[in-house]
């Protein structure tokens, strides 16, 4: 499973950087890079850590969602998105909850789409 880790330092870094391990690539993303508001940083992103020799736009998009919701956190949001549509009885304020909660994930999954397109581009401008 990928895991999302966030990055301080005071340059921006590379959105991609590519190591080898036994003569295999392995790409690093770096992405959301914002001003930090962290003494002695600059600037703090996110990274993922794609598996060996996977380049394509759905691992890319699957790396970044899958490191932000894991398989069950996925699951649950779905399954309470689920609840909100089958008419039962349930709390107003916990369905609004349930609700913001699938709609907050679709976002992020909109935004790893266009991340990764991104990516895509910037690899091929830079030979990578």
């Amino acid at each position: 499973m990928q895991k999302t880790t966030l990055q301080y330092g005071n340059s921006k870094p590379s959105p991609i950087e590519v190591q080898k391990d036994c003569g295999m690539k392995i790409r690093i993303i770096n992405f959301d890079v914002t001003e930090a508001n962290v003494e002695n940083y600059d600037y703090c992103w996110k990274r993922v850590t794609l598996p060996v020799s996977i380049w394509n736009y759905a691992a890319i998009v699957a790396a970044i969602i899958n490191a932000a919701y894991p398989a069950d956190d996925m699951q649950a949001i779905n399954n309470n998105y689920l609840r909100t549509l089958d008419g039962t009885d349930l709390d107003p304020d916990k369905k609004a909850e349930y609700l913001a909660e699938h709609f907050e994930m679709n976002a992020y999954r909109d935004h790893a789409k266009t991340v990764a397109n991104e990516l895509l581009a910037y690899a091929q401008e830079h030979n990578l």
